[in-house]
């Protein structure tokens, strides 16, 4: 089912009224706390010196290692993250982080690091997303327009970093128990609790019901002729299946399932191109995955958008 890709960037705020949201292409980071995939990831390569790719099959490698989780989010603060957990914008690149290690070649796990990742969210009952995985370069060393250029005369700074698109690694990533999660949300201008930890099996279910509670709330009446300013007056009004007035009243509408953090709406349908086929999972962005010591911990975002 077709989806349009909506980008996630994160606004260049007051200091002062922002001291807690990510930055504009800033990395923040969380704790040392990573699990490994509770199945063994299915793995594939593909490294060419042009854009365009061709992924070779699939191979099975076995975790190296299991580490429980405890099963709930768990608010941090963002400042003790140790991968990004937004992506840049407002023309900007990444920055300030380490190169990825280079992709393996089939058959060989992912090396300890940081790597920008993507999937499309997989509709229930499936307990698996199949990720896209890209290393993160320094912007001089990457092909044109793979980053934000600079202005004319100038270089890159030394610290901009930009995604490698001649190369990816296709993993499959298990929702399970033994997944760690950060996921970013929206919760005020003034909260550290934007962000919390959690596991696999937390963020399936998060996307379950986000899912469910948008097409009632929010599908159902869109397809049946409502407007948006009508569904949002409606729920704003009279909250109903997870969805209200957003957090300090910004934009849309905000979407609260248990005690993950608020999941922020700055409009009801993510897919542009098919908006009759949005989901509520659409506003969750895939940011990063860090790989340590064979475990896997994955960023998640659905906080403050530009």
């Amino acid at each position: 089912m077709p989806r349009a890709r909506h980008q996630i960037v994160v606004i260049v705020i007051a200091a002062t009224a922002l001291a807690a949201l990510a930055a504009c292409g800033s990395t923040i980071t969380t704790s040392d706390g990573t699990v490994a995939p509770s199945d063994p990831p299915t793995t594939t390569v593909a490294a060419t010196d042009a854009p365009s790719t061709t992924v070779a099959p699939s191979t099975t490698l076995a975790p190296t290692t299991t580490v429980a989780v405890t099963t709930g989010w768990n608010a941090i603060v963002p400042a003790d993250a140790a991968l990004p957990l937004a992506v840049p914008c407002c023309a900007s690149n990444w920055y300030d982080l380490a190169t990825s290690p280079a992709l393996p070649a089939p058959g060989a796990p992912l090396a300890d690091g940081v790597y920008r990742v993507d999937w499309e969210w997989p509709v229930a009952p499936a307990t698996a997303v199949t990720a896209t995985v890209r290393r993160f370069v320094p912007c001089s060393d990457l092909p044109e327009n793979a980053c934000e250029q600079p202005p004319e005369g100038m270089s890159f700074d030394p610290t901009d970093v930009g995604v490698d698109p001649t190369a990816e690694y296709t993993l499959t990533l298990s929702l399970g128990d033994s997944l760690q999660v950060v996921l970013g949300g929206f919760e005020g201008w003034d909260s550290d609790g934007n962000y919390a930890t959690g596991n696999g099996a937390d963020l399936l279910d998060l996307v379950t019901a986000v899912d469910a509670d948008f097409d009632v709330a929010i599908m159902q009446p869109h397809l049946a002729g409502s407007t948006d300013d009508e569904i949002v007056a409606a729920l704003t009004g009279t909250p109903a299946n997870g969805f209200g007035p957003a957090p300090d009243d910004v934009l849309v509408l905000g979407y609260t399932h248990d005690d993950a953090p608020t999941l922020l709406f700055q409009t009801l349908l993510y897919n542009w191109e098919q908006p009759d086929l949005s989901r509520g999972s659409d506003v969750l962005g895939p940011i990063a995955l860090r790989v340590e010591d064979g475990t896997y911990t994955v960023s998640v975002y659905a906080g403050y958008s530009s």
